[in-house]
């Protein structure tokens, strides 16, 4: 969580205006709550998982469909 408000101070982004969940990429299932998002970005993390493509695919169930972004 530190890494991330660093980075929203870093491009002077208020933190307080975004939902900021922090858990395992290769399961987003046992973290987020049941919606979709518009935007989900990952840091530099996704090249370290052992399976990259699990974590891909989790992010997908929680993208809006349609007008989303991923970021990774």
């Amino acid at each position: 969580m530190e890494v991330c408000l660093s980075r929203f101070q870093a491009y002077n982004i208020d933190p307080s205006m975004y939902q900021i969940y922090v858990g395992d990429a290769e399961h987003l299932s046992q973290t987020l709550p049941a919606q979709t998002f518009d935007l989900i970005w990952s840091f530099g993390v996704i090249h370290h998982s052992p399976y990259p493509e699990n974590s891909v695919a989790e992010m997908y169930k929680f993208m809006h469909k349609g007008k989303s972004s991923f970021l990774g």
